[in-house]
């Protein structure tokens, strides 16, 4: 495989490791901060809406005391006073303090006066029947054993809630002996759960407890509920999370349970803020990678081209003589570079070497040659002399043979 994809492989399987490590603190850690946040905010929220309806509760007591702690009640319940109703209770009463009902209870737990009004139609209408088994001797809004004592909360009538206050009737100053009890109520209708949502800005809803047509996230939520837990908060989807609460009626009982459902604007932006960064990773990343090749292929990739290709037209045409081009730069390409030409003077003095002992051999062969041509010729010279003396011999013996003859 070619260095130059080597690198390419190299370089990207960084980027995707890089890559796959942000992503992963980012949805892990980042994402997992951005949630507490959210839950955080969403905690805050429901808190927001918990205190409206103390606020709620606050306003009913404060009207209840005003009128409780009144020598002119303090007299109508003894009988003292039968103008007090014509007098003081008329509509716009009921329409000021925004109360739907108001109970006067004298000190033997008779009821001596009652009246309801609908601030909603603008007119009077009946008493809850459902009020009496709450007004009955021994109930829990007509104990006051002291002049201090205050009872008030959320009341679950048949047809809807209430916010009811009961405080014991005394004079102006406060002092008693207690006279009877006076109770306010407001119903907790759909207008005052519109109006806490529109002082907190947040979309709320309020559920009895044991409706049967409780949603599934509702029951979710009751379940997760507890006195160590007095909130609740569960994304409803991507856009939406909501926050619950609990609510108890005046005998400490939970009763209803308060939803406040926000849009996930902490999470979504989160959510933008970690794309828009893991599109700038990405980015940087593949800017990084480009520029990382863009200088290896400078740097190292073209210059080791250059060299490869010196390297190999040298070795075409079998020039030792010549040398590869030095690059700029003081790296290992350029001490690779004198290597390459250190190796080629080298060669080439050995080839030189070899030239002269090729120069010398040649020469040698010349002399031995013609030595050999020399032997040769004194070699025919002997041989002839040789048989010339063989033959003259034995023309000798020839001669000495017929002399003997002739003798």
């Amino acid at each position: 495989m070619m260095l130059r994809k080597k690198l390419v492989i190299f370089v990207g399987m960084v980027i995707l490791v890089l890559f796959v490590v942000q992503y992963f603190f980012s949805n892990f850690i980042l994402l997992t901060s951005i949630e507490t946040i959210e839950r955080e905010d969403t905690y805050k929220n429901v808190e927001r809406v918990l205190n409206a309806f103390s606020e709620e509760e606050a306003y009913l007591n404060t009207s209840v005391s005003d009128w409780a702690r009144w020598n002119d009640t303090y007299e109508f319940v003894q009988g003292n006073f039968p103008e007090y109703p014509t007098q003081n209770l008329m509509d716009e009463t009921f329409e000021n303090f925004q109360i739907n009902f108001m109970l006067f209870i004298n000190r033997s737990g008779q009821l001596v006066f009652s009246e309801a009004f609908d601030l909603i139609k603008g007119e009077e209408i009946p008493v809850p029947q459902s009020l009496e088994q709450y007004i009955s001797a021994g109930s829990l809004l007509l104990d006051h054993p002291a002049t201090r004592s205050i009872i008030n909360g959320i009341l679950i009538l048949p047809d809807q809630p209430v916010f009811i206050s009961s405080w014991p009737i005394l004079t102006n100053e406060g002092e008693g002996p207690i006279q009877g009890s006076l109770i306010m109520g407001r119903y907790l209708n759909e207008a005052i759960i519109e109006n806490i949502a529109l002082i907190t800005q947040l979309n709320v809803n309020v559920h009895l407890l044991n409706d049967p047509k409780l949603p599934v996230e509702y029951q979710k939520a009751i379940a997760s509920l507890s006195k160590e837990t007095s909130i609740f908060v569960q994304p409803l989807n991507t856009t939406n999370v909501a926050g619950y609460a609990l609510l108890n009626d005046i005998y400490g009982t939970p009763s209803l349970i308060i939803q406040v459902d926000t849009s996930r604007s902490i999470y979504a932006r989160g959510v933008a803020a970690i794309n828009s960064l893991t599109i700038v990773f990405l980015g940087t990343g593949i800017a990084f990678a480009g520029i990382v090749l863009l200088l290896l292929e400078k740097v190292v990739l073209h210059r080791l081209n250059k060299l490869k290709t010196s390297v190999t037209t040298i070795g075409l045409h079998k020039d030792l003589t010549a040398r590869v081009a030095e690059s700029r730069g003081n790296d290992e390409i350029l001490e690779l570079t004198h290597a390459i030409n250190g190796m080629l003077e080298q060669l080439q003095k050995s080839q030189e070497n070899l030239n002269e002992i090729y120069c010398s051999l040649d020469e040698t062969n010349e002399n031995l040659k013609t030595k050999i041509d020399e032997l040769e010729e004194y070699k025919k010279i002997t041989v002839d002399r040789e048989l010339k003396m063989m033959e003259l011999k034995k023309k000798i013996e020839e001669l000495e043979e017929r002399l003997k003859k002739e003798r």
